[in-house]
């Protein structure tokens, strides 16, 4: 039988015996979620249930303090069990069909009407923390994604999964892995946390300074000039992006294209979203340079338009890097104004300029964003000083996500060599 890459040696620094193959239906059994709701039972519920977005997210389910739904006393419905494991049924792609969760808690909530749970007929070989990182392993995932069944919508069979083999070592080696990968987890969490409260105090920061709150000085200790209204389109200019067809669509080596799926909502581009590649030449000033503005400006989802990005020149493809037709780009040499596209003024004149009914694509136009007139600081210095006082933060956030990220592939390595 193959065994895992890394092994753990036990405490006398002896070998652990071989791994034992178990179908999934051999350790335990599988019940349903809620049935027979209604979209009215889940306004003003009186019990706690666990969302399919719970499960879909997580390797441990979260407590569902906030997410109820109505049950009668006389009602007959299965309640999740602490060590529990739970799988999303269904899912639009093969990818993310049983996903799998499990729950850590003593309080017993519903489970949704999308999920089915499944409960161990003993524990006393089993570690629940170490089944949960093992079913979100390469070889399982795989495994339960050539189980999904259907076109449009990908359902997962009960018959099916009962039949998914599990490979498991001793509780003791289980506990060993499972520690360790909860100490990567833990780590993982407080970067995670430490992110996000940088790109909270960036966020803050930046809105006190537009709203004037906060004002540097000059070297000289002297007040900078009062601020003025101006016209965003006199301190640069709008370029749309670049139109191809599906058939200049390649795999590799043309021209990068980015689109509204590399823009992030903390104001930078991640190329690790698929970039596409076109068999094209673009316009001279399609081309982009350091520090324009990727704005998506049409999108079927109304949230992505006017979600924007500076360009900081970090990726420039094989033959050089634009904007699709769905985006767009501003151009210019004001320092401050990439921070001016995340501040709630640039948030308010998409909110109120943004065009189409939801369902269809909505858009932004170019001329819009050029015409709106904006209180900023007129002195150059100032703007320098604003600009680098948040490029710095940048910076900060931009090392911790990278840990981060370093955090996250090191887990991904260990989940693939810890398990077969």
């Amino acid at each position: 039988m193959k065994m895992p890459k890394i092994r753990f040696k036990a405490n006398d620094n002896t070998d652990y015996p071989d791994w034992n193959d178990n179908n999934l239906g051999e350790l335990g059994s599988f019940y349903g979620g809620l049935s027979g709701k209604s979209k009215e039972d889940f306004v003003g519920g009186n019990c706690r249930y666990i969302t399919y977005k719970n499960v879909y997210l997580n390797t441990f389910a979260t407590p569902c303090s906030n997410d109820l739904v109505k049950i009668k006393p006389s009602e007959h419905q299965n309640k999740v069990k602490k060590f529990d494991v739970l799988f999303t049924q269904s899912s639009e792609t093969f990818e993310e069909v049983g996903l799998s969760s499990i729950y850590l808690y003593d309080d017993e909530p519903y489970l949704n009407s999308f999920c089915k749970g499944f409960r161990f007929r003993n524990l006393d070989h089993i570690c629940p923390e170490f089944i949960g990182y093992q079913l979100r392993s390469n070889k399982v995932r795989h495994a339960i994604m050539l189980m999904g069944q259907g076109i449009s919508r990908i359902n997962l069979r009960t018959e099916f999964l009962c039949k998914l083999t599990l490979s498991l070592p001793t509780l003791a080696e289980q506990h060993k892995i499972a520690d360790l990968l909860l100490g990567v987890d833990a780590i993982i969490e407080k970067q995670q946390t430490e992110v996000a409260t940088w790109e909270q105090y960036k966020k803050g920061l930046a809105q006190k300074l537009f709203d004037q709150e906060v004002r540097f000085k000059a070297d000289d200790g002297s007040d900078f000039p009062a601020w003025k209204r101006v016209r965003i389109g006199d301190l640069g200019c709008f370029i749309g992006g670049l139109t191809f067809k599906k058939t200049d669509t390649i795999d590799s080596a043309g021209l990068a294209v980015l689109t509204a799926t590399n823009i992030g909502s903390d104001g930078s581009l991640n190329y690790k979203s698929e970039v596409q590649f076109v068999d094209k030449v673009a316009k001279p000033h399609q081309y982009l340079m350091p520090n324009d503005i990727v704005i998506c400006k049409s999108n079927g989802s109304q949230h992505l338009v006017g979600k924007a990005a500076k360009y900081d020149g970090g990726y420039s493809g094989p033959n050089g890097i634009t904007v699709g037709a769905f985006c767009g780009i501003f151009r210019s040499s004001c320092p401050i104004i990439p921070f001016w596209f995340q501040s709630d003024d640039y948030k308010d004149l998409i909110k109120n300029s943004r065009q189409g009914e939801k369902g269809s694509l909505s858009n932004i136009k170019g001329s819009d964003i050029e015409n709106h007139y904006a209180t900023l600081p007129t002195s150059q210095e100032e703007q320098r000083k604003i600009a680098e006082c948040l490029d710095a933060i940048n910076d900060v956030i931009a090392l911790a996500k990278d840990e981060l990220e370093k955090w996250r592939e090191l887990k991904k390595g260990l989940l693939q060599q810890l398990f077969v």
